[in-house]
């Protein structure tokens, strides 16, 4: 088993970018923990990709501990066959006039199971703060199962919070609208599923992590059972 470990401490002023590519073999187990603590005016952008490994666990704990830092907190995982992938992130606003904002996307086929467990905590100190969450999930299979529980705990009044949470299928509409434009069934429903998992990777500022991901997704999507069709 894989136990990872980052700490990142941003500067006042300070810019960020960082990911973790989980890309372990089929049959590995990962347990991996990132920690980031936020000062002054600083920035940090984070991303959590877990495409492949039979059993994997993430858990991300951020603290924005000065007024103006903000965090960006993106991440996808493509689930296939009978693996698990469960992810769980902690936001402490501990200052007043922080932000920070998490969009978590995940793809789910055959047997696989995944979890998204993500609390945001705006300390009473911490006014004037803003604070975004979004999980959502596409499932390519009955059998496959996804459980999200968004948490929000609020002890400030000045603030501006939301979360929220889907779980669902590709669009029968949009499969229709690709069909009616001579695409197949097939390229239909991996174009949707590229489009919903690309999302994140083009939320991705700094351009040379952006493209490299983007090539990993596409290939991880190449494994992934998209209804009568691998691509």
């Amino acid at each position: 088993m894989a136990l990872p470990s980052t700490s990142i401490s941003v500067a006042n002023g300070a810019r960020v970018s960082h990911a973790r590519i989980n890309l372990a073999q089929d049959e590995a187990s990962q347990v991996g923990y990132t920690k980031i603590d936020l000062t002054r005016d600083s920035f940090c952008e984070t991303y959590q990709f877990s495409l492949t490994g039979q059993v994997i666990r993430e858990d991300l704990d951020v603290r924005l501990m000065e007024p103006g830092a903000e965090a960006v907190l993106d991440g996808l995982y493509l689930v296939n066959g009978k693996r698990h992938v469960d992810h769980s992130t902690t936001v402490d606003h501990l200052a007043p006039q922080t932000l920070s904002a998490q969009l978590y996307k995940g793809i789910l086929a055959d047997e696989s199971r995944a979890v998204f467990n993500g609390r945001v905590r705006i300390h009473r100190d911490a006014q004037q703060s803003n604070a975004a969450q979004l999980n959502n999930n596409l499932l390519l299979s009955k059998r496959a199962e996804a459980d999200t529980k968004p948490e929000l705990e609020i002890d400030a009044d000045d603030v501006k919070a939301s979360h929220g949470a889907t779980i669902g299928q590709l669009d029968p509409e949009h499969i229709f609208y690709l069909r009616a434009r001579a695409i197949p069934e097939a390229q239909a429903r991996a174009m949707l599923a590229r489009g919903f998992a690309q999302d994140v990777a083009f939320r991705i500022k700094n351009d040379s992590i952006r493209g490299s991901v983007q090539k990993i997704v596409d290939k991880a999507l190449a494994n992934v059972n998209l209804g009568g069709l691998n691509v």
